[in-house]
């Protein structure tokens, strides 16, 4: 939708740029942008700018929604473990996505592991790649992942039913190229 509205934009730029260096007449090129009536039109009605105003302060406040999300990164800052009566408990997500992502890297047949904690308070998601070494077994690495890391980490912050999204990528510095 945006790229639509750029070329659409882009296009009409392209035509008045045309149109002011003469390329479509000197009649053209010499017209005024506002006609006498135009201007007459905002004079006499009240309410045309502030409707104006208010339509730039909407565009403004949108774009300025969307570039915050642009800078969002999705990631969970903490997450809630417990209330008790010596106070509330907290993880730090990056903390917490650091030390999984140690726990996975000791698995035998992993190369390299990136961790992350995303989402919300209420439904976090846990994102591990994990590169696998060429000689490795997959299916190998993927049950110890699944039957030791994950339960420790879901254990550590007593969530049984955390979100997991593991991606198990072969490693891309190694020639699988037949000679």
């Amino acid at each position: 939708m945006l790229t639509l509205l750029g070329l659409t934009l882009l296009g009409a730029g392209v035509v008045i740029l045309l149109a002011g260096n003469g390329v479509f007449g000197t009649e053209t090129a010499d017209r005024p942008t506002l006609t006498p009536g135009n201007r007459s039109f905002a004079g006499s009605h009240g309410w045309f700018w502030p409707v104006v105003g208010a339509a730039t302060a909407l565009i403004v406040l949108l774009a300025l929604v969307w570039l915050s999300a642009q800078f969002s990164s999705g990631r969970l800052s903490a997450l809630h473990v417990r209330d008790d009566r010596f106070g509330r408990v907290r993880v730090d997500g990056q903390a917490f996505a650091a030390a999984v992502g140690n726990e996975l890297a000791g698995t035998d047949g992993v190369q390299q592991v990136r961790t992350r904690l995303l989402g919300n308070e209420g439904h976090p998601l846990l994102q591990a790649i994990v590169t696998v070494r060429p000689d490795a077994d997959i299916h190998r690495v993927r049950s110890a992942i699944e039957e030791v890391a994950l339960p420790h980490a879901r254990g550590a912050v007593a969530r049984p039913h955390l979100a997991v999204e593991l991606r198990l990528v072969p490693d891309v510095h190694h020639d699988n190229r037949v000679r």
